[in-house]
């Protein structure tokens, strides 16, 4: 079995143009665009298998190459009496996300905006 990886022209061209508006490369815009239906037709990743990439040393899970921030809490422990560190790794925003707020805040406003017009009729 053959696998090619064409793309219509104007799917490519969006692909792109999202990509330079958010400074990512294409590919890494596709690989976003194709977890976030994936996750939501029922594809699931624990992320147990984390990996550090090569040029920035930042962690991503390498199943689903899902980019992550390391986030170091301090916990105390009453049993030890000392203080411990707790490594976190939380999944980052995408910019689907920041897509997805802007998004909820114009509908808000217009909905705020209609609400206003009616009550002052």
């Amino acid at each position: 079995m053959t696998f090619n990886h064409y793309l219509p022209p104007k799917t490519m061209a969006f692909i792109v143009k999202l990509a330079d508006e958010y400074c990512l490369s294409w590919k890494e815009v596709e690989r976003i665009l194709l977890n976030k239906v994936l996750f939501e037709l029922g594809m699931t990743c624990e992320h147990k298998r984390r990996g550090h990439a090569k040029k920035d040393g930042k962690p991503f899970c390498k199943d689903c190459w899902t980019r992550f921030e390391y986030v170091k809490e301090r916990a105390y422990s009453y049993d030890t009496k000392k203080w411990s560190n707790i490594e976190k790794y939380e999944p980052l925003d995408t910019f689907l996300d920041e897509l997805g707020n802007k998004n909820l805040n114009v509908q808000g406003k217009e909905q705020i905006r209609a609400e206003d017009r009616d009550q002052y009729v």
